[in-house]
């Protein structure tokens, strides 16, 4: 388990995410995105050092991936979905992938909060834990930090939903 620390301007007061991947390159890669934005986190490769996590630290979110060696991701999500650690039973949890056989509709049909596919943005993302964290965290709404989303609305062609999916 490895902490990454804040290190920029929160523009996501407060998260603390927790990441498992049997790819320790994309738990390093993920945890960087997540810092870079002022989130903290909380990296895993194995089962049982999630489960020490999650019954002695509170997060906001779960990104698991998919297809891991010992359990996937669908029956991780049975596992703490059925476990005695309160905060397993309703973390959100967003499921990783890099399966171009399922759809974000399949995940969220399975149980998932969300889903990203790889490899993904940073933009995308924050844009996967800002949706599920709409209730909890707050962006400053300070001038300086204006969020400007022409770049990823850009190629919507004047489509509200197609911009709404890019967000």
């Amino acid at each position: 388990m490895h902490n990454q620390g804040r290190t920029h301007k929160l523009r996501y007061p407060a998260l603390h995410i927790l990441l498992i991947d049997d790819d320790r390159i994309q738990l390093t890669l993920t945890a960087a995105m997540l810092a870079q934005s002022g989130i903290t986190s909380v990296t895993c490769l194995q089962l049982d050092e999630l489960l020490e996590a999650l019954r002695t630290d509170t997060f906001d979110v779960l990104l698991t991936d998919v297809q891991m060696p010992a359990m996937n991701g669908f029956d991780l999500l049975r596992l703490l979905r059925a476990s005695n650690i309160p905060q397993a039973k309703t973390i959100p949890v967003i499921a990783v992938t890099a399966r171009s056989d399922m759809k974000r509709e399949e995940f969220l049909q399975h149980g998932f909060a969300g889903s990203l596919h790889k490899p993904f943005t940073v933009n995308e993302l924050l844009a996967e834990i800002g949706v599920l964290q709409a209730d909890i965290a707050t962006v400053d709404a300070t001038p300086s930090s204006t969020l400007n989303f022409s770049a990823v609305t850009a190629l919507s062609c004047d489509d509200a939903d197609v911009a709404h999916s890019r967000l």
